[in-house]
């Protein structure tokens, strides 16, 4: 079922609720809309919202947002939105682990 069919039907729902929560949840069940969640589990990807990714990479938001336009990072839109609500961890935990260099042992002995 789409999305913006769920919507309706929750409306309707919310306007003519049935008499008690049984028959509301038989009908929620019946159209494949169970009040029960789901865990998302460990599997789901985590957002990172741009403060974040700023605190973590030590730099400012803006420096986010242009490592996302240069592709380093992907931004996450919801459904229905135009504005993104950050970029995925799994993204920066990429970007991180590619940016390091090791030392080599010879600047190590200096030091």
């Amino acid at each position: 079922m789409k999305q913006p069919t769920i919507v309706a039907l929750r409306a309707l729902l919310a306007a003519d609720p049935p008499c008690n929560i049984n028959e509301r949840t038989a009908l929620a069940e019946a159209l494949g809309m169970s009040a029960k969640a789901e865990p998302m589990g460990e599997s789901a990807p985590r957002v990172m919202p741009f403060d974040e990714v700023a605190r973590v990479l030590a730099c400012t938001q803006r420096n986010v947002h242009q490592l996302c336009r240069a592709g380093q990072l992907r931004k996450v839109v919801l459904p229905g939105r135009r504005l993104s609500r950050g970029v995925l961890a799994e993204d920066v935990r990429r970007l991180v682990t590619t940016c390091v260099r090791e030392t080599p042992k010879t600047q190590e002995a200096q030091t």
